[in-house]
């Protein structure tokens, strides 16, 4: 390290901050400080314009940081879903307009939610994951489930009460719940209860976001039980915006070079 690297302008060698820097957690400022030394131009700058430089910094490496440790907490399965790789060209029922209004993420704002229902190979997973996406980047925390395993690990959580409130409390933590493949298999009244019971937290606080092969007017079949199909939908349709997709799979369009499967 050089001479003026070790020397603040005041005389204090830069090691001198490795202990209020480590107790402000801001131990990676240290090295902006350094930089900022060594650079020539700084010598002209103020220290006010020294000092708005380096914590400038330090905020967006956490908030980069954050939005690193939000993208993980997601679970993503297309961890690359994004709009500009969205294809509109396809004939699929999608509304451009509605999908942009979707990625201000106003809705989430105002904890409306969302259905995305259509056959397979239609993109659902992948749109759900894009809105997931655009969440996340604009600072809401998501999560995305598969929901045949979702309710077994719920299950199996419940059977330990304990763990069962950990894991509901996982699940108020977020502000976009994705239930990803709903509708797979027949719900049974332990799978219904538990469903229920995260739905009502996510209810008026938080949003969810729902892809499934099923029509809508069918998911009561799928609950299984009126008493609970009755609650469950009311919960989640009262005010969601809804994408109906239809044609062909996408999958068996290889000259589109289509990614966005489910």
């Amino acid at each position: 390290m050089t001479t003026s690297a070790k020397t603040i302008i005041t005389g204090i060698r830069i090691d001198d901050l490795d202990v209020p820097l480590k107790r402000l957690n801001l131990k990676n400022m240290k090295n902006d400080i350094i930089e900022l030394t060594q650079n020539p131009q700084s010598a002209s700058c103020s220290l006010v314009d020294l000092m708005f430089t380096v914590m400038k910094n330090e905020v967006q490496r956490r908030e980069n940081n954050a939005l690193q440790k939000r993208l993980k907490e997601a679970n993503l399965k297309y961890s690359n879903a994004a709009f500009t790789e969205l294809d509109l060209k396809v004939p699929r029922g999608l509304n451009k307009q509605q999908i942009k209004n979707l990625m201000s993420c106003d809705w989430i704002r105002y904890h409306q939610n969302c259905t995305i229902v259509g056959a397979s190979g239609l993109g659902k997973s992948w749109i759900a994951n894009m809105l997931a996406i655009a969440a996340v980047t604009q600072g809401f925390k998501a999560k995305v489930v598969r929901v045949p395993r979702f309710l077994q690990e719920v299950f199996a959580a419940r059977q330990v009460p304990t763990e069962y409130r950990k894991t509901l409390a996982i699940y108020k933590k977020v502000d976009l719940l994705v239930l990803d493949e709903w509708g797979i298999g027949q719900l049974d009244a332990n799978a219904r209860s538990n469903l229920l019971e995260v739905i009502e937290d996510c209810h008026q606080v938080a949003s969810t976001v729902i892809t499934s092969m099923l029509p809508v007017q069918t998911w009561p079949e799928y609950i299984g039980d009126v008493t609970y199909s009755d609650a469950i939908l009311d919960r989640l349709l009262q005010n969601a915006h809804r994408i109906e997709l239809e044609g062909l799979s996408l999958r068996a369009m290889p000259i589109y070079g289509v990614v966005n499967n489910d």
